[in-house]
């Protein structure tokens, strides 16, 4: 992947933002928990759903190997990967173990049937999907992620999940699986800067789609994005913008169709501009907390990372 210096973080380089120092959130011992958010939501760090660690690729497409890359992240923060590539359906794997682990402390085991666990996140039950859903926990093992953002005040590296066990010493199938997830996860969540992701509108929607859903989940009114910003931002493998703006409007229908977005459009400079619909009661206490932490004349890192022109600029010709 291309050096990030001439991308979004890249883009986030080139914005001249003035941010506050927060506060820097110390180590925390293995007995603290994840932030409790509802059953209908599922939680993340901000940092990961405004990148390309889960790309948006499809699944015909072979997977690449990260052999310590800088990824693309739309705004604040730059994320060192080393691992096979991740995509939408690993998010959705991490995302209920996330889910899982967030009612006991971390570092302590979570645990399930693997049954309980395909049904949750909407897979099969046969031995197919229960040996996939084994490829997926052992992918997100196998990773090194090291994350740098100002909020973080220092570098964060954790693996997406630490070990997990499907089988006793003898080779034995477990009843129920044992999934582990660092302590230290806890620091990326910040006890504010994390994104609440509404799970029921999430399963209904396609690959791309629930790229563009944990990006704008993570912001009460997204900014104005360029297309080419969210094609970098999700990893996507289109030849061209053409290609992929044809299936970015497809995707921003999708969005629509389940509720999560009122509007959209596209306008001459080829900036995407959505509407979100109201967020449920708890999501919107949670992003009203993390604007109010922000500095209240800070420039939004996002909306400049995303190539928004200033006011009076906005004259460039559509292509």
């Amino acid at each position: 992947m291309s050096d990030p210096t001439d991308k979004p973080r890249g883009l986030a380089a080139r914005s001249r933002v003035r941010t506050r120092a927060h506060p820097v959130e110390t180590a925390r011992p293995a007995g603290e928990q994840l932030p409790l958010w509802s059953e209908a939501m599922r939680g993340v760090p901000n940092e990961l759903v405004r990148s390309s660690l889960f790309s948006a690729h499809d699944k015909r497409e072979p997977r690449r190997t990260f052999r310590g890359e800088d990824l693309i992240v739309i705004g604040d923060g730059r994320i060192h990967y080393r691992g096979e590539e991740l995509r939408q359906d690993d998010e959705t794997v991490w995302l209920h173990v996330l889910h899982l682990a967030r009612l006991q402390p971390l570092g302590e085991s979570v645990e399930f049937t693997p049954h309980a666990f395909l049904k949750a996140i909407g897979w099969g039950t046969s031995a197919k999907e229960y040996a996939r859903l084994r490829e997926h926990l052992s992918r997100m093992q196998a990773t090194a992620l090291s994350i740098y953002s100002s909020r973080l005040g220092k570098g964060c590296s954790v693996s997406l999940i630490r070990k997990f066990e499907y089988a006793d010493e003898t080779g034995q199938k477990l009843v129920r699986w044992r999934v582990y997830i660092e302590p230290e996860m806890r620091i990326l969540f910040g006890g504010l800067y994390y994104t609440q992701l509404e799970w029921e509108q999430r399963m209904r929607l396609g690959t791309l789609a629930c790229w563009l859903h944990g990006l704008y989940s993570s912001h009460t009114q997204p900014f104005p994005m360029k297309v080419e910003t969210l094609k970098d931002g999700c990893g996507s493998a289109a030849r061209d913008l053409k290609n992929f703006r044809y299936r970015l409007r497809r995707s921003l229908d999708e969005l629509c169709a389940v509720g999560f977005l009122s509007q959209w459009h596209i306008d001459r400079t080829d900036l995407v501009h959505v509407v979100r619909t109201d967020p449920p009661e708890e999501t919107r206490a949670l992003l009203t907390a993390q604007a109010e932490a922000e500095d209240g004349d800070a420039v939004d890192e996002t909306a400049t990372a995303a190539g928004i022109p200033e006011a009076g600029n906005g004259n460039s010709k559509p292509e």
